[in-house]
């Protein structure tokens, strides 16, 4: 239970952890209770990102120099998911589309003067 479910049909067709039967299973404790799903009892989708960075320096002078730098952030420009909806009462309950918590690919050039 609680894994990923690429033919969803609760979803419309968007990856799910659940299935409509194990959907049905979950209910709402009431108000002041406790549920009996333990702490940290499902895993989101796991994440990873690969930034790099490139300095070349250069002397101009004895006493100066130029550095030119290349900044990659998000290199392969992977998508890292959100963790899904928590509430239970949402139409979008262990739905993992929802988000994306990091930036696309990002290439930064910078120069300096040392002096």
């Amino acid at each position: 239970m609680g894994s990923l479910d690429k033919t969803s049909s609760v979803f419309g067709g968007v990856p799910g952890y659940f299935t409509a039967a194990e959907l049905a299973k979950f209910t709402q404790a009431a108000a002041g209770e406790f549920g009996n799903t333990g702490r940290n009892y499902f895993n989101g989708p796991g994440g990873w990102n690969v930034d790099f960075a490139v300095l070349k320096r250069t002397n101009v002078t004895e006493d100066v120099n130029i550095e030119l730098r290349f900044e990659f952030f998000n290199v392969f420009n992977h998508a890292n998911f959100g963790f899904p909806t928590a509430v239970i009462n949402s139409t979008t309950f262990g739905r993992i589309r929802d988000t994306i918590v990091n930036e696309s690919r990002k290439i930064r050039v910078g120069v300096k003067v040392n002096f």
